[in-house]
């Protein structure tokens, strides 16, 4: 597809290299957006990748929604292999990625592009192309902001796109895929730690499996050694027999005595400590069985809740001037929030370490205070009374799917109001074992944050890698220089 329109004039080309339309590094000479009216979701549908599966260019498929076979067989133009690059069109404009090839069958809504790159160009040129300086401005400066922020499709056929000698080519891919492939390495290093801290929770204070595994310990008449014995393998997810490899191995560092052959011994105290906080009965509740001593109420008697109220509009700034304010979801990372928007004249506040979350829909996304912040309406922050704030983000985690069901059916947005969360059910444990979650997690919280830093660290350098790769003013050579310290 040729057309009068020169993408060279956007751009400043390097000596040796060109520029095309992206339309024109495409299989077939056409971008095309998929369903338009996706309709209810269907469980037996078509998954189909929506914007709140994209979050800074990274996929979150925890929340996918699938259309029926009737309505996704109309748009099987945009029906996905893998491998073609994706654009947002709406809202959060202008993000990318290349669609791994586990997303192959799925489908995309109106608000994404779908770009087929041809063999010559290839997808992962493109999709660093459409991340670079002049890409995002060239559609910022024609994107739509009448509702709100929305790309036409004639304005994505003409992104610039431009196109190295092929030595030059490899050599930037090679460069940025290796950034890419560190960053998501780390992230998936963190979901894995997230994911091993809400097992945890959900052992402990859901299932409560060293409760019942004291019981039946207990019914089986079981000693006190035992029923204790019983607990501390339900906590630690240990055999009897590795329990007995920790407690011979406890024996062994203390009678040689082994510098810094403490550790054993810590784990064995730390599990009985912890084992002694659990009871050893279940009984009844009006939301079944729970832990003797252990209390239904409330999130609001146990929490601490603080509902965002917007400053001022003209305090608004991008330049880093005052406090940082979130608004809502779009400013949410996998973790912690995305700082976008300053204030100076803050109204409503969040503590460093309190689980923040969206109150407009989608009710319930969730992240996490780096720092003091101020909160917008579309925000609340949480933190249980103790001060736990890994208790508290892994008890919102757990209840994270629930709360898009438990808010009021605004005149533009579902929204769950102060009353409502305060409202939902909480079963209350001993504030001691609180404080042993607590202690057993913050270490991977931590590890969470070294490495969210690390992830930061390598977007910064990619992006001012990037500009610099594309404008030919960096020599390639010294460039790999760099990315070979960072291995």
């Amino acid at each position: 597809m040729m057309s009068d329109f020169d993408p060279s004039q956007y751009v400043t080309i390097p000596n040796g290299w060109s520029c095309r339309r992206l339309v024109d590094c495409t299989v077939d000479g056409n971008i095309s957006y998929g369903i338009v009216q996706p309709g209810q979701h269907d469980e037996n549908g078509i998954p189909v990748i929506r914007i709140n599966n994209i979050n800074n260019g990274q996929l979150d498929l925890l929340d996918v929604l699938k259309v029926s076979p009737e309505i996704e067989n109309k748009y099987e133009r945009t029906r996905l292999k893998g491998g073609e690059v994706l654009l947002t069109l709406v809202g959060s404009t202008g993000q990318s990625f290349v669609a791994p090839d586990e997303l192959a069958g799925w489908n995309v809504p109106r608000a994404i592009a779908v770009i087929r790159a041809n063999e010559e160009v290839g997808a992962d040129w493109v999709n660093i192309c459409l991340q670079s300086i002049e890409a995002k401005h060239f559609l910022n400066v024609r994107a739509n902001t009448t509702v709100q922020k929305t790309l036409n499709l004639k304005d994505v056929r003409d992104i610039p796109i431009l196109i190295p000698p092929p030595v030059i080519k490899k050599s930037i891919e090679a460069m940025v895929i290796s950034l890419s492939k560190k960053m998501e390495l780390n992230r998936q290093t963190n979901q894995t730690l997230e994911q091993i801290a809400q097992a945890i929770f959900k052992s402990w204070f859901v299932d409560f499996d060293p409760v019942k595994a004291k019981l039946a310990a207990k019914q089986a008449g079981a000693n006190p050694e035992q029923i204790e014995r019983a607990a501390m393998c339900a906590i630690s997810g240990k055999t009897d027999a590795e329990l007995d490899e920790l407690i011979n191995l406890h024996d062994v560092q203390g009678s040689i005595n082994v510098a810094g052959a403490g550790s054993a011994g810590a784990t064995l105290n730390q599990l009985k400590t912890t084992a002694a906080f659990f009871p050893d009965a279940l009984v009844d509740s009006e939301l079944g069985e729970i832990p003797e001593g252990w209390d239904v109420s409330s999130l609001g008697e146990h929490f601490n809740v603080v509902m965002g109220q917007s400053p001022k509009g003209d305090t608004y700034n991008e330049d880093g001037i005052g406090t940082v304010f979130f608004q809502g979801r779009r400013d949410f990372g996998f973790r912690y929030p995305m700082p976008r928007v300053y204030t100076t004249d803050p109204k409503r506040f969040a503590q460093k370490g309190d689980t923040l979350i969206s109150v407009r829909a989608p009710v319930g996304d969730k992240n996490m205070a780096v720092d003091e912040c101020c909160l917008g309406r579309g925000v609340a922050s949480i933190r249980h009374k103790s001060g736990s704030r890994s208790f508290t983000y892994s008890f919102i985690s757990h209840i994270e799917s629930n709360l898009s069901n438990s808010g009021s059916d605004g005149t533009v947005f579902n929204s769950i109001n102060k009353n409502e969360l305060s409202s939902i059910p909480f079963v209350s444990p001993d504030v001691a074992l609180i404080s042993a979650f607590e202690t057993l997690i913050y270490p991977l919280d931590q590890c969470i944050a070294i490495t969210t830093n690390e992830i930061i660290s390598l977007v910064i350098l990619r992006d001012t890698l990037l500009p610099n790769l594309l404008s030919g003013d960096i020599e390639i050579k010294t460039t790999q220089n760099k990315l070979g310290r960072l291995g």
